[in-house]
């Protein structure tokens, strides 16, 4: 996978269609944020822009989506963008949290699940991740 270092503005949003990709900057692009297949990696609490991130579309078929809020994640903010997993895609949908020393997470965002998703919190080692809005789906 690669990693995007440079910071993301304007209306538009961002979509991974294949492979894995790591956002490290502090990003202001308004226009969500989109995994259509493979992984998304976040290193920032503000990499995503100030959309919703989403995981699946209509060109997912079978892939696996990944969204990942990775170890060193910039804590100076709070992790506000909403993430809503699509009934659109066969594969595996996961939330991955990473994180080795923090144990003050919280994110904001309201997480809506519209078919099985996996939370993955395996590599949270004496952490935890606290979102504080709703989480839901059918």
């Amino acid at each position: 996978g690669g990693t995007l270092a440079r910071a993301i503005s304007g209306a538009g949003g961002v979509r991974l269609q294949a492979g894995s990709l790591t956002l490290s900057a502090t990003n202001t692009h308004g226009g969500g944020t989109i995994i259509s297949t493979g992984t998304l990696v976040l290193s920032n609490t503000a990499a995503a822009g100030t959309g919703t991130i989403t995981l699946g579309d209509a060109s997912t078929g079978s892939s696996n989506v990944q969204l990942t809020l990775a170890a060193g994640v910039n804590r100076s903010g709070v992790f506000t963008n909403a993430i809503t997993v699509s009934n659109q895609g066969t594969g595996s949908a996961t939330l991955r949290f990473v994180d080795a020393s923090f144990t003050g997470n919280t994110g904001n965002g309201t997480i809506t699940l519209n078919r099985a998703t996996t939370f993955d919190a395996t590599g949270l080692s004496g952490s935890y991740y606290q979102f504080l809005h709703p989480l839901s789906g059918p």
